[in-house]
């Protein structure tokens, strides 16, 4: 009985460890413009995906712009960073707006529109995938989650 116990309660244990292992899940890097020399953390990061607030806090002002809606990376974003899921950041988007205390953030089609997006304009903060930066983007890595 103990051993079947035990038994049990290893594989409870381990199950949940295989399945979060790390690179179960595609990493996700928020990037900015090569001229952003600015820092940030996750909280202030995730201020600004949330629209709650519209500079870091060095003062350094960033306008988000998000991938659609069932981007692979959108999700990872949301589950990674902003700790939402996607139902739960369409909800808080529409109260934003409803309230016009903010409004959707733009949205590009796919990872190299967001990377070219970012490379023209300066003040743009978006994520993207590590497969999908090629060294040759001018688009500064910011922060991996």
């Amino acid at each position: 009985m103990k051993s079947i116990l035990g038994q049990l309660i290893a594989t409870l244990i381990l199950i949940p460890c295989a399945l979060h292992t790390p690179g179960s899940q595609a990493d996700v890097l928020v990037i900015v413009n090569s001229q952003v020399t600015a820092n940030a953390d996750a909280e202030a990061l995730k201020r600004l995906f949330l629209g709650k607030s519209g500079s870091l806090d060095d003062g350094t002002r960033l306008i988000p712009v998000y991938l659609p809606d069932n981007h692979p990376q959108r999700e990872e974003l949301g589950t990674r960073l902003l700790r939402k899921t996607p139902s739960q950041l369409e909800v808080h988007w529409s109260k934003l707006q409803f309230t016009g205390k903010g409004e959707r953030p733009r949205i590009l089609a796919s990872e190299q529109e967001m990377i070219e997006f970012v490379e023209k304009n300066k003040t743009a903060i978006g994520y993207v995938s590590p497969q999908a930066l090629s060294p040759a983007a001018k688009v500064r890595v910011l922060a991996r989650f």
